[in-house]
């Protein structure tokens, strides 16, 4: 999450061009695909568990993923990481070069 944060603060910056903020929109585009993927994965092993004092507790139910699966989400969200990390590098080369 910092990250993200980081990056936007320096898309912020005047003296950023509209293909860098388009390249972190890309970026950030592809980072949403794969949680929303992941998440409605992890829904569909949510289920509603009994109740504790009259409030409806939520459990998982047992995960039997595919180990490809898994891998597949995690290199995807890995590649992510990666390219937010190349990207927020290259910002930060451009703008705080040394004149």
């Amino acid at each position: 999450m910092h990250l993200l944060q980081d990056v936007e603060v320096d898309l912020a910056r005047p003296d950023i061009s509209d293909q860098q903020k388009e390249t972190f929109r890309d970026i950030t585009k592809s980072c949403q695909v794969v949680l929303s993927e992941l998440e409605a994965t992890l829904n569909k092993y949510r289920s509603l568990g009994a109740t504790e004092g009259g409030k409806t507790k939520r459990t998982l139910r047992r995960l039997q993923w595919d180990p490809n699966e898994i891998q597949n989400y995690r290199g995807r969200i890995i590649a992510n990481l990666a390219q937010l990390n190349s990207f927020q590098n290259k910002i930060n080369r451009s703008v705080y070069a040394l004149p």
